[in-house]
Parts: structure tokens; sequence; C-alpha cells
């Protein structure tokens, strides 16, 4: 396949096609950029220390990779995964607005805000890469999934940079910066 060929290939996807790739391309970079700044904003924002912190986001991973079997289930079950999609969107802005508002004291609801993060998480990639096919034609299925994952990988290059200019490890409220970025990436998605 040459160069002419994946050109007129791109251009045959659909302004469908491009919108939702944008979608999860923004969503998942913002998970991605709070997954780079959390332990900052663990121990800047509810004085945990840099150990507790961790545990934090291990426990929004173990929820990742715990649901996800559970909502391969649920996803074919109910099947209208654009909803649920909106509605992860909805519930994550929802859990990245409300974590500034968290106490130390009340480190129930962190772990709360993780386990909701990890599940989310793992219920936007079972709706997102089950809803490619039918998105793309069959014949160009597996360019789909290729170049979806190219425009992931792509935003994996931009955002911890973008991350980097706008969370300052030695200023108090940068993580504030931080969770301000997730929250506008996460309104746009």
């Amino acid at each position: 396949m040459g160069l002419k060929s994946i050109i007129h290939l791109i251009q045959s996807f659909g302004l469908r096609y491009w919108l939702f790739i944008l979608f999860g391309g923004i969503f998942g970079r913002s998970y991605g950029s709070f997954r780079s700044f959390a332990p900052l904003c663990f121990q800047k924002r509810f004085g945990f220390t840099f150990e507790e912190s961790k545990y934090f986001l291990l426990l929004a991973q173990i929820c990742t990779t715990v649901t996800t079997p559970f909502y391969s289930i649920f996803v074919k079950k109910f099947g209208k995964r654009i909803k649920l999609l909106l509605i992860c969107c909805a519930f994550s802005v929802g859990i990245f607005a409300l974590m500034p508002t968290l106490s130390y004291h009340k480190p129930v609801l962190v772990y709360f805000c993780m386990v909701v993060f990890g599940s989310l998480y793992s219920l936007f990639l079972m709706c997102f890469w089950t809803e490619l096919p039918f998105i793309c034609s069959k014949e160009n299925l597996a360019f789909g999934y290729g170049f979806s994952g190219f425009v992931a990988h792509l935003s994996d290059l931009v955002t911890p940079n973008i991350v980097g200019q706008i969370i300052k490890p030695n200023n108090e409220g940068s993580y504030q910066n931080g969770l301000l970025f997730t929250l506008v990436s996460l309104i746009l998605s």
C-alpha cells in the first residue's frame, strides 16, 4: 500500500469517525494527564505522603483492570455505547469538579473518587473500542483501529508537554492547574 493509497483511505473516513477519534483522544488524555500529576495533587491538596499517593493511583488501576470483563458483558447486553460514553463524560466531569473540594479528613471520598475514576476509564475504553466497527466500514476497520491507536499515541506525545508547562512542582497551587486542565479536557470531550 503506497502513500497515495493511505492518503485516499484517510480521506475516505467520514466526519463521524474524525469527531469520534478526537473525542476519544481528548477524553483518554484527560485521564492520562491526571495520572501524571495525581501524586502531587494528593500530597499538596490532601497532605498524603508520596507512598500513600501511589496507592490511590494503584486503586484506580485495579478498578480499571477488574471492571473491564464485567463491562464487556454489560456493554454487550446494554449496547448503547454512545450513551454510555456520554455518561462516562458526565460522571468524569463530576468527579474532577469534586476533587478540589475534598478534605484530608475524609479520605473515604478520595478513595471513592479513585474507584469511580478507574471504573469510568474502563467503561470508556470498552465502549470506545467496540463502537469503532459501527463507524468504520468492514474493509477499513483494521486501518480505522490502527489510525485510532496512532492518534492516541500522538496525543501521548503532546499531553505530557502541556501538563509539564502548567504543573510546576515547587508551586503549591500547581496541581489545581492540572485539575483544571483535566476538567476542561473532559468538558471538551
